[in-house]
């Protein structure tokens, strides 16, 4: 299908192979659905193909979806070890929620093996194992030091860690700030030797 696809736009339609990007859809592991038994390999192969096949397209990926009805603090897990293998594949593009994205040096070598076990054997005792493991865990959270942070880098952090903690108290403060030197520089620039009167 990406093949055919490929053909139809850069052939058809003229649009450049650097602007084509396939999501390459992942669908839930442990729902019991036997049609979605090893969908997470194919999708992952399905990465690999399509950059060796079709040089310079882009993947995408809506990772979660991969975890759906798993112990939260299990999803988070996954999300974040299914989306390295997904990398290593070539995926260039991940949609996730960066609040939740654990570094893979921050996941145990159990929690690995539990992972990798269920994404690429799934069957009951991979879905029970993990399940077992997480069902009373707690989500990760990141925990950032932002006591030194100017409002510009709290701000940013906060956009990296998905969150809105704060967010509006910080933006009234930049708004405030940046607002006053934007316009006196404003008119400086527009009124050259006025401006130093201004100023």
């Amino acid at each position: 299908m990406a093949k055919r696809s490929y053909e139809l736009l850069t052939k058809k339609y003229g649009i450049d192979k650097k602007d084509i990007i396939f999501d390459t859809l992942v669908f839930p592991v442990a729902t019991g659905d036997q049609k979605y038994i090893g969908s997470a390999i194919a999708t992952i192969e399905a990465i690999r193909e399509i950059r060796k096949e079709m040089l310079n397209v882009k993947t995408v990926l809506g990772v979660s979806n991969v975890s759906f009805g798993l112990p939260v603090a299990g999803r988070e897990v996954l999300n974040s070890y299914y989306m390295q293998k997904a990398y290593e594949a070539g995926l260039d593009f991940a949609i996730i929620n960066t609040e939740k994205h654990i570094p893979l040096t921050e996941i145990s070598d159990e929690e690995k093996n539990l992972s990798n076990a269920l994404l690429f054997n799934t069957n009951d005792n991979t879905v029970a194992d993990f399940v077992v493991f997480y069902i009373e865990k707690k989500g990760f959270r990141k925990k950032n030091d932002t006591g030194n942070m100017t409002p510009e880098e709290k701000v940013a952090n906060l956009v990296v860690e998905g969150s809105k903690k704060e967010l509006t108290k910080l933006l009234d403060i930049l708004l405030k700030q940046y607002s006053a030197e934007y316009y006196k520089r404003t008119f400086n620039d527009r009124n050259g030797r006025g401006g130093k009167t201004f100023q």
